[in-house]
């Protein structure tokens, strides 16, 4: 007795969890910068979740603000996941100098200096 293709085939529906759950999963990661990376490279959903964790804090010095700059003009968004920005001025040979940053921008309306 031959059973039908139909029967013997099996659909693989993939699953896909709610938003709201993804979301609190990955916000208990809120400490773990690696984790949330690898979130990040999921699914197409993640990146904005684990992104919200990890540029809550943003340091910026010589040697990174450039690559920031490249950053944000790249992946905008990322400028409202930043809660707290600190700046980083330098002096070489007594002539100071100040970063600029991309016209795209923002800096979040409070700040602390």
């Amino acid at each position: 007795m031959q059973q039908s293709s139909a029967l013997t085939r099996k659909t693989v529906i993939p699953y896909q969890s709610p938003p709201e759950i993804t979301d609190r999963i990955i916000d208990f990661l809120f400490d773990d910068p690696p984790a949330l990376k690898n979130c990040s490279l999921v699914r197409h959903s993640w990146p904005p979740p684990s992104r919200y964790h990890l540029f809550a804090s943003v340091s910026l010095h010589g040697r990174n603000l450039e690559s920031w700059g490249r950053l944000l003009m790249r992946t905008p968004s990322i400028d409202a996941c930043v809660r707290a920005l600190s700046l980083y001025l330098w002096e070489r040979d007594g002539e100071t100098m100040s970063p600029s940053f991309p016209t795209s921008a923002r800096i979040p309306e409070t700040f602390s200096v």
